[in-house]
């Protein structure tokens, strides 16, 4: 049996149906702070390049956070990125 947005075979985030960004509420949402400049800048070419981030949606307020659906969470963490989540909700005490 095919779960409903899944495509047959796919593996990570290869073949989700992700919605639109705009379409996620803020609970449905992570703000992933990277360790240095340097993982942020890797997030950014992986959501690229990598054919399990390629499709996720995202949004980088400031340049220095990414948004993501909570789901995808993982998908960055298998790729050996560091960085913590957050809530949006917490979004506020990351402005440092």
């Amino acid at each position: 049996m095919q779960v409903l947005g899944e495509k047959r075979g796919c593996r990570a985030g290869i073949g989700k149906v992700w919605r639109h960004f705009g379409d996620y509420r803020d609970s449905e949402l992570r703000a992933l702070k990277f360790d240095s400049v340097e993982e942020y800048d890797r997030a950014i070419d992986l959501t690229y390049e990598d054919p399990d981030l390629r499709d996720v949606p995202n949004f980088t307020p400031d340049g220095k956070k990414l948004l993501v659906p909570v789901d995808s969470v993982e998908l960055f963490r298998d790729k050996g990125l560091l960085f913590s989540d957050h809530r949006l909700s917490e979004e506020k005490h990351l402005k440092k």
